[in-house]
Formats: C-alpha cells, sequence, structure tokens
C-alpha cells in the first residue's frame, strides 16, 4: 500500500523547493518521468522521490536538469539551498524525540563489552559522558550496571 502523496512547502523548506520546481519545469517541458529518466540518465524512483521531497538531489542531477531544461544555474543554485538543510527528512521523527529527550545515550561497538568492563573502565566511560556529574553520582551510575 503506497503512503499519500505529501504536501511541498516551498516557502518552508529547499528541498520542497527543488521538487516543485524540478515538476514545474518537467511538466512545461511536456516530459513524463520515464523520459527525463533517458534524459538525465537517474531513475524514475529517484526523479519522483526528488519532486515528492522524499529524496535527496544527488549534486550531478542539478547540472544535468539546468542542461535539459535550459534553466542556467537554477537547480544548481537550489542544490546550494539543499544541501545547507542540515538534516534529511527520514531523521524527522528523531528530531522531535529527541527534543523531547531528557537523556540521550549512545551506543557503539568500540565500547568494550559490559560482561568483560571492570569498574575502574566504567568509571571512566561514565565521567567522559557525564562531564558534570559529581563523584557520588558516578558512583551511582556504576553501582546500578555493576549490580
Amino acid at each position: 500500500m503506497t503512503q499519500p502523496a505529501r504536501n511541498l512547502e516551498p516557502a518552508a523548506s529547499a528541498r520542497d523547493l527543488y521538487g516543485v520546481e524540478l515538476r514545474r519545469q518537467r511538466q512545461l517541458a511536456g516530459l513524463s518521468l520515464d523520459r527525463m529518466s533517458d534524459i538525465v540518465n537517474y531513475s524514475k524512483t529517484h526523479l519522483h522521490g526528488v519532486e515528492t521531497g522524499e529524496r535527496l538531489p544527488l549534486p550531478p542531477i542539478s547540472e544535468k536538469l539546468d542542461a535539459a531544461f535550459g534553466t542556467g544555474e537554477l537547480f544548481q543554485g537550489l542544490w546550494g539551498a539543499v544541501k545547507r538543510e542540515h538534516t534529511p527528512r527520514r531523521f524527522d521523527h528523531c528530531l522531535e524525540l529527541e527534543a523531547k529527550a531528557t537523556r540521550i545515550q549512545a551506543f557503539g561497538a568500540s565500547i568494550i563489552p559490559g560482561l568483560l568492563q571492570t569498574e575502574a573502565y566504567m568509571r571512566a566511560l561514565f565521567t567522559a559522558g557525564e562531564p558534570g556529574a559529581s563523584p557520588r553520582e558516578i558512583d551511582g551510575l556504576v553501582a546500578n550496571v555493576a549490580s
């Protein structure tokens, strides 16, 4: 089952503006996504994703679109604005959760697994991860893990 199309907001998002302009230029030229795909040598799926704001346009596509539509450097200029938007849309939900979080904890494979950690190692990890914590708070964190 496909999801309903998202309403693009070109005034609020450079990515949305890029997508709206791509669709507008393509339709003005009377091109289908299939034909556009052949012209710029990008998949129909990728072009559709860019038009709907779901995919980030890859940098080389802007130059090809400008050449195909004869738009000077329109899409190259829009790409400059798109790349300054700092996060892909697929992370919007994560950003919302992060804004509500009271604590963020990261786990990585480069840390020694818990069963192999010594108390001194745990203390060093908690001290590095909680720079404002008092020694008593660090002791409490170590005790919670060690028990």
